[in-house]
């Protein structure tokens, strides 16, 4: 089963417990082909260096947001969407995602 990476940009990101993290977070995401699990990669935080308790704090809201309590109710989790979206990019551009079978090879290769 192959892996789909996407990112996910974010400028603030509500705990759920009264904090907010500010700034801006690039987080890098994978999941299967389905799109039914996600995996939280890595964390980047354009202001500072990502700390551990900072990572703790990201890898929490990761699984609260991606928890299946989300996918009810008409509630869509962030994570989600944003997946939905790069699923959607690459059905309009298919040359776009780096693993198409056309994109293996040099332009020169292919002719």
């Amino acid at each position: 089963m192959a892996t789909t990476t996407f990112k996910y940009e974010t400028g603030e990101i509500d705990t759920h417990e009264g904090v907010w993290l500010t700034g801006d977070f690039l987080l890098d995401v994978s999941t299967d082909d389905d799109g039914a699990s996600f995996k939280l990669i890595d964390v980047i935080s354009m202001r500072k260096q990502v700390t551990g308790t900072l990572r703790t704090v990201v890898d929490e809201w990761f699984e609260g947001d991606t928890a299946p309590r989300f996918r009810t109710h008409g509630h869509k989790s962030l994570i989600r969407n944003a997946y939905d979206v790069h699923m959607a990019d690459n059905e309009r551009d298919p040359l776009h995602d780096e693993d198409h079978p056309d994109n293996r090879y040099p332009l020169w290769r292919a002719a």
